[in-house]
């Protein structure tokens, strides 16, 4: 994770320094792309492609309205990329949640046969972040975390393991948007972060997650048929 963990060591060290020069309310997903996209050029020269078209999700897609995309990518050897990378910024949406896993999907959906690596890059103020990551979808009581702080630095996604009802009901909207397609019904999460570590709730962090799959695959509109996976039973 070194070379993944500069790239978001960067990006807190530029938030601080647009903080103090005033331009905290400009902040937004959008406003990241560039220094995210100068960091990754740095590490990856020549390589680097950004809002490119997902390769898995936007093959069926017909019609009008854009088709899903990846943040960002760096191209690798025999139309592989070495590195996928999606990024979300910390507001108030009330779907950010849902918009979180489902970048964590789109990740997991191009491992290990489009991308060698895959990364979500979470940043946004800490007092924000404190309450994203201490939400009840995301750190149910009697359930796993499913993106964890600084108490363990492995998290996962578990679409079948000892859901409560209340997770089971969000996972089953976070997939209404993924069809046709495999889903791993286990992708674990390996933590690095935050930078920087030491603030007050009224600076600014970032967090990365590297994408890991591990489970069996199922698809996501017979989701709501199984209780259990089927290799679980």
């Amino acid at each position: 994770m070194n070379k993944f963990s500069k790239i978001a060591d960067g990006l807190g060290g530029w938030l601080t320094f647009e903080q103090r020069c005033g331009r905290y309310p400009l902040f937004c997903e959008s406003y990241l792309a560039y220094s995210i996209g100068q960091l990754l050029q740095y590490r990856f020269p020549g390589k680097v492609l950004s809002e490119i078209e997902h390769p898995i999700l936007s093959g069926g897609r017909e019609g009008p309205g854009r088709k899903p995309r990846i943040d960002f990518a760096v191209k690798g050897k025999d139309n592989r990329f070495d590195l996928a990378v999606e990024t979300k910024w910390v507001s108030k949406s009330p779907t950010l949640i849902r918009d979180i896993v489902r970048d964590i999907v789109r990740l997991d959906l191009l491992l290990p046969n489009v991308a060698s690596e895959a990364l979500l890059i979470l940043a946004g103020n800490v007092k924000n972040l404190n309450r994203l990551l201490q939400d009840p979808i995301l750190r149910a009581e009697g359930e796993k975390p499913v993106l964890v702080r600084e108490d363990y630095y492995k998290s996962a996604v578990y679409f079948f393991y000892r859901l409560s009802e209340l997770r089971r009901d969000f996972y089953s909207k976070v997939l209404k948007v993924f069809k046709d397609v495999e889903i791993s019904s286990t992708i674990q999460l390996q933590r690095s972060g935050p930078f920087p570590r030491h603030t007050n709730t009224d600076q600014f962090q970032v967090y990365i997650w590297r994408i890991v799959p591990r489970g069996f695959p199922f698809k996501p509109e017979e989701y709501e048929k199984i209780s259990v996976h089927p290799r679980q039973r």
